[in-house]
């Protein structure tokens, strides 16, 4: 799946998730810079499992400096339900 991302705003509902205890997720991506002026030096890049309205629930995993190459990444996360997906590529998180 190719996603344009669009700030903070790029996320996705999904059908309800359980996570229990020692729930690990992985994922492959690739930070594309395409028409940006951000380079991937300069962001880190982010997949975060949430709820509705909710904040820096169950971040899944975080890659800084983003990968510009196909990156296989995986992470525990914590014990929740969830119902959407955010992917975001984070600038000047130095």
């Amino acid at each position: 799946m190719k996603v344009r991302l669009n700030a903070w705003s790029t996320a996705f509902p999904i059908a309800p998730l359980t996570f229990y205890k020692n729930t690990t997720v992985n994922f492959s991506y690739k930070y594309d810079q395409d028409t940006s002026s951000v380079t991937a030096a300069s962001v880190q890049a982010f997949v975060q499992f949430m709820k509705s309205g909710a904040t820096a629930e169950n971040i899944a995993i975080t890659d800084k400096p983003a990968s510009t190459t196909i990156k296989q990444l995986s992470a525990a996360l914590k014990a929740d339900t969830v119902n959407q997906l955010q992917l975001a590529a984070q600038l000047n998180f130095r």
